[in-house]
């Protein structure tokens, strides 16, 4: 059987409009679930170019002032004073522990810009591969083991549920970066071709 795409998928609820998760049948009992990247606005990629240079010239500062003591006209002109360089190494411990929570923060954005899944299941297997700048982590799944196909609220409700396989005492996360209309569609999707029950 010739690999097709399916627009609808029989038994799953309807696609909502714009959907961007695409499914494809290679076979009476093998499929392929694609869920692009998100993507960015060019608004969204000018922050972030603004952002990662505030950082580089904070960074680039405190060295300057901090370990050398030298000033650094516009951004930091005479600005510590000999009893605070005394602390250099403080402080610059200090900047630099800001621009790595900073870092850490920025990764955590673009993470849905750049993250990328493919689900493929057959006959004894759902295999969920990530992929995020060229890194792929790969999960793989026995169906013989599953035991939920969910979608997973929250204890107080604050967050979005999450769609998730459980294999024994295993929990795999799907889809975490689409709208949440998407993922409750996608969710019926799993539950239609695994013929798993709800």
């Amino acid at each position: 059987m010739a690999t097709q795409e399916l627009l609808e998928v029989e038994n799953a609820s309807e696609r909502p409009s714009n959907c961007p998760i695409r499914v494809f049948q290679d076979g009476a009992h093998s499929y392929t679930i694609d869920i692009p990247a998100r993507g960015a606005p060019a608004t969204f990629a000018i922050t972030v170019a603004w952002l990662l240079l505030c950082l580089g010239a904070s960074l680039y500062s405190a060295v300057r002032v901090l370990i050398f003591g030298e000033t650094v006209p516009i951004i930091a002109p005479n600005i510590i004073s000999p009893y605070l360089l005394q602390w250099r190494w403080l402080l610059l411990a200090t900047v630099a522990l800001f621009c790595a929570v900073a870092m850490l923060a920025l990764s955590v954005l673009l993470k849905p810009v750049f993250q990328s899944e493919r689900i493929t299941i057959d006959s004894s297997s759902i295999c969920h591969e990530e992929q995020i700048l060229g890194r792929t982590k790969k999960t793989v799944l026995l169906r013989s083991n599953l035991s939920a196909i969910k979608l997973l609220v929250s204890e107080h409700g604050l967050t979005q549920p999450d769609l998730v396989i459980q294999e024994s005492d295993r929990v795999q996360s799907l889809a975490s970066n689409v709208r949440l209309i998407d993922r409750e569609w996608l969710h019926s999707v799993l539950v239609a071709i695994i013929n798993y029950p709800t």
